[in-house]
């Protein structure tokens, strides 16, 4: 399993201060929770044939990364 790391804004009650926080999430989380929209948004641009012929979750993790700026998070079996 593979773990990513985000930064995101945590905003006070006041909305004076803002700090940021690093949420971890797992590639099943990223499934469940970005792949759906991910892929119906792919289908709606280039149909559904061409989004399961060609497409995978690697590509939407790949977008998902870029999107939030997320880095893996290394494994500590290597």
């Amino acid at each position: 399993m593979r773990y990513f790391a985000c930064s995101r804004p945590l905003t006070d009650i006041d909305s004076t201060t803002e700090t940021h926080v690093t949420i971890t999430y797992s590639e099943d989380d990223i499934r469940r929770i970005y792949y759906p929209e991910w892929y119906q948004s792919m289908c709606n641009t280039y149909g559904q044939e061409i989004v399961d012929r060609y497409y995978t979750f690697e590509h939407c993790l790949r977008d998902w990364k870029y999107i939030t700026w997320a880095t893996e998070i290394p494994s500590s079996d290597s």
